[in-house]
């Protein structure tokens, strides 16, 4: 009974520890307004039903990337009608989930290790880069989301086959759908089951065919939705190039595990590494770990051309957890303790390193949203760092939530200046005090600098459409970088790679310029361009 009581106040302590690390890592994310994609899902859930987000196609391909994600609608839209278009309140319930996701894991994981190793396994995952990032973005509740519920699906199937009942087998099968309609990187998981150590692996190809038939509902109901049954997402590579984009998927993986100063970033991936290796006992726990971080990794192959921080995040989860699993197997368990301890506190110290340039990235764009919602009609911000597609997004909710008039502007390339355009006036980000402020008296010497900087120099563009693909693609030169897609005389930007690929949805053509900007400084820009949608073509240009 005093051994019973005695672990309810460790779990209780652990909890408890578990939430201040959350609110100590990660509290500042309340001091941000809308960012990222946060209000382009406010707007679509500002006009569609709960039940849409699940029957009805149209929402979903409407969509540039047009997945099928919605429990992340459903849960945009329940917060909505709690708490208003509230963002602190958004921060919060993100930061109570991430929590709740390090204590699935503290919990479940007891199932196959130590208690030591289950909380160490916790807190090395909150303590992540990847974790870093995914805290500071609510736009990304569904990937928490999708973890948790796996997590308990996977807790579920554990017990079931321990006890032989069908009961949390079916309750793990109906958990595994929802992760997947939260999103699709729970797919896989009906890989992990098969690989738990629980029985031995017959029976655990029988206990699955719960799984097996949620997951054809799934990509059935996927099919009826999108009219597709992977993704959103399409190949902008060739096959020839895979073997060299997963070696450097991989290494940029490490990358984000290991922060922005590798002098501390380094010695935090050996470690994590040995541990792993410590977990390579045998040739079964080898092909097991190999399949798990195949799982981990596969989904983000087709988009990892763009490789974005938060694509590490399944990886980090597995890494977490097999780190702790391998800790678990020493004997020596004074040294297993120090490695438990020890590598999330050197972790910690990798966390803040990457905090500060994610925070101040996100703070950038919280306060241009907010200064923006602020300004009057005929104003103007300069070279936002929020994503030209969602400023729109902001600017709707400008007038449809929070009830301001219309018509203030933005630009991304000081083009827009050359062109003749004099904005009332302009807001702009101040670099020396990290601050957005009031420009217009600086604009004629930045219009006047700039537009003398232009330069008729040597450019090499060629595009394809492929229209049954939906798939922009061109190859930029003669210079190695620095290239830019620029609209509407500087209105929109977009920075390019010089060799890449876009798929594009909803769109009969696209009118735009190539900006090159020199090291020197000066600038070339080609004529504008403009390109059919309707059919395949090919466009190329040269100077």
């Amino acid at each position: 009974m005093t051994d019973m009581r005695n672990r309810r106040w460790i779990d209780a302590f652990l909890v408890a520890a578990i939430l201040i690390t959350v609110a100590l890592l990660y509290h500042k994310v309340t001091r941000l307004w809308w960012i990222w994609d946060d209000t382009f899902l406010l707007h679509i859930v500002s006009e569609h039903r709960v039940l849409d987000y699940f029957v009805d196609g149209s929402v979903w391909r409407s969509m540039p990337q047009q997945l099928f994600t919605p429990l992340l609608t459903t849960s945009y839209e329940a917060e909505l009608a709690l708490f208003g278009p509230n963002a602190v309140a958004f921060h919060v319930v993100h930061l109570i989930e991430l929590a709740a996701l390090a204590i699935a894991l503290a919990f479940a994981l007891r199932l196959w290790m130590s208690r030591a190793a289950a909380a160490c396994a916790s807190f090395l995952f909150l303590v992540g880069t990847p974790t870093a990032v995914m805290a500071m973005q609510t736009m990304l509740m569904h990937y928490i989301e999708s973890v948790i519920l796996g997590i308990v699906a996977a807790a579920l199937f554990a017990r079931a086959m321990r006890s032989g009942r069908n009961v949390p087998l079916i309750a793990s099968a109906l958990l595994y759908l929802l992760a997947m309609l939260a999103k699709e990187i729970a797919i896989p998981l009906l890989v992990i089951l098969l690989i738990l150590p629980e029985r031995d692996l017959r029976a655990r190809l029988r206990a699955v065919w719960p799984h097996g038939l949620e997951l054809i509902l799934y990509f059935a109901w996927r099919f009826a939705i999108l009219g597709k049954v992977i993704g959103g997402y399409v190949w902008t590579f060739g096959l020839t190039e895979l073997p060299l984009l997963l070696l450097r998927t991989v290494a940029k993986i490490v990358g984000t595990f290991a922060g922005p100063r590798l002098a501390i970033g380094i010695p935090f991936v050996l470690l994590i590494l040995i541990g792993l290796l410590l977990r390579l006992r045998s040739r079964v726990s080898a092909v097991a770990i190999v399949i798990a971080f195949a799982a981990a990794i596969g989904p983000i192959i087709p988009v990892a051309v763009y490789y974005d921080h938060r694509f590490a995040w399944c990886a980090w989860i597995c890494t977490a957890i097999l780190f702790a699993a391998g800790a678990d197997t020493l004997r020596n368990r004074r040294l297993a303790l120090s490695l438990m301890i020890g590598v999330p506190l050197l972790g910690a110290v990798v966390n803040r390193q990457q905090w500060k340039g994610e925070f101040n990235r996100a703070k950038r764009m919280s306060d241009e949203g907010l200064v923006f919602s602020d300004l009057e009609p005929g104003d103007a911000i300069r070279m936002p760092a929020i994503v030209p597609g969602v400023m729109f997004q902001v600017a709707w909710v400008k007038e449809f939530v929070l009830h301001r008039p219309p018509g203030t502007l933005w630009f991304y390339d000081d083009l827009y200046l050359c062109s003749g355009q004099k904005p009332r006036r302009v807001f702009g980000f101040d670099e020396r005090t990290r601050q957005v402020r009031e420009i217009t008296a600086e604009i004629p010497a930045i219009a006047g600098r700039y537009c003398a900087s232009f330069r008729n120099e040597p450019l090499n563009l060629h595009f394809h459409y492929d229209e049954r693909r939906h798939l922009l693609s061109w190859d930029l030169g003669p210079y190695a970088d620095g290239y830019t897609f620029v609209a509407s005389n500087g209105f929109l930007a977009y920075e390019v790679e010089r060799h890449g690929g876009l798929q594009l949805f909803g769109m009969k053509d696209q009118t735009f310029r190539v900006r090159y900007r020199s090291p020197a400084g000066w600038v070339t820009y080609s004529p504008e361009l403009t390109i059919d949608f309707s059919r395949d073509r090919e466009l190329t240009w040269r100077r």
